[in-house]
C-alpha cells in the first residue's frame, strides 16, 4: 500500500485502488442565492484519446443528463505549455439555470495518464463576477507531471 495525502491528512491507498477524489471549492452566497463553486474530477484514461476526444464524450453524457444544452463556445487552448481543452456552456436543473466553464487537462499521475475535469458553476446572473475566480483557479492548476 501507498500513503495517501489529500486536503491535510494522510492514509492508505489499498494495493489495486484509484483515487479517484473529487474537490470541492464553494464561493459566497450571492444575491440571487447561488453559492458559485469549483469542483476538480480526476479519473484515468488511455493512452489513445485525445483531451478534445475526451471532452467531446463527457458532453454526450452531459447531454443525456441535463436540459436545454446551450454550448456557448468551445475550444483547444494552450496554458503553461499544455494543452487543454476549454467550454462554456448553460443548462436547467430542475428550476435552476446554471452557467459553467468546464476545462479538461491530462497528465501522468502515479504513472497513470489522469484526465482532470475543472468545473466552474454558477447562476448565468453571477457568472461575470464568478469568472475572475474561475480563471484564477485554472490558471493556478499545477499537477506534479505535465507530459500526458
Amino acid at each position: 500500500m501507498k500513503t495517501f495525502q489529500a486536503n491535510g491528512f494522510d492514509s492508505v491507498q489499498p494495493d489495486g485502488w484509484q483515487d479517484r477524489s473529487t474537490l470541492t471549492l464553494v464561493g459566497p452566497v450571492a444575491s440571487d442565492g447561488f453559492a458559485s463553486n469549483i469542483v476538480v474530477t480526476q479519473q484515468p484514461v488511455d493512452s489513445t484519446t485525445s483531451v478534445t476526444q475526451f471532452a467531446q464524450s463527457q458532453l454526450a453524457t452531459l447531454a443525456t443528463e441535463v436540459q436545454s444544452l446551450d454550448i456557448a463556445d468551445e475550444r483547444e487552448v494552450s496554458l503553461n505549455g499544455r494543452k487543454l481543452y476549454q467550454r462554456l456552456h448553460s443548462f436547467t436543473v430542475g428550476q435552476q439555470r446554471v452557467a459553467q466553464v468546464q476545462t479538461y487537462v491530462f497528465a501522468i499521475v502515479d504513472d497513470q495518464r489522469t484526465a482532470f475535469v475543472i468545473t466552474g458553476t454558477t447562476s448565468p446572473e453571477a457568472f461575470d463576477a464568478a469568472m475572475p475566480a474561475f480563471k484564477a483557479f485554472i490558471e493556478g492548476f499545477k499537477t506534479q507531471h505535465n507530459d500526458a
